[in-house]
């Protein structure tokens, strides 16, 4: 008999799961999306997703030493858009990106907190 389901369990993600992040849905929809599933899936065009990822991470440097970053920065912007656009769970936007949940947590916490000149 299996265990009932409780609050912790629900979210409950190994790490094996996941896609590399390369391998990821977002990154294909993202680099091989046709022009109207991209506006579908995000809720922009491609120009205003670039436009977005321009202001919202404007003046970003690129990093050189230290931990790389947990995701790319159109990653992060597409997950964000995904996040508050859709009904989609936490749990299938992590399989969706190839993240785990406390890499999602951050990400969007950021977000919401310095919507304006995140980097």
């Amino acid at each position: 008999m299996l265990p009932p389901k409780t609050p912790l369990c629900v979210y409950a993600l190994h790490h094996c799961a996941l896609l590399k992040h390369h391998e990821s849905p977002w990154l294909k929809l993202y680099c091989r999306g046709d022009a109207s599933s991209f506006p579908t899936m995000t809720g922009l065009s491609r120009q205003a997703f670039s436009l977005l990822h321009e202001v919202l991470f404007l003046g970003q440097q690129p990093q050189r030493t230290g931990r790389p970053q947990l995701m790319p920065s159109t990653a992060q912007l597409g997950l964000f858009l995904f996040y508050i656009g859709s009904t989609m769970g936490i749990k299938h936007l992590c399989l969706m990106f190839g993240i785990t949940p406390t890499i999602f947590s951050i990400i969007i916490n950021k977000m919401l907190l310095a919507p304006a000149g995140y980097g």
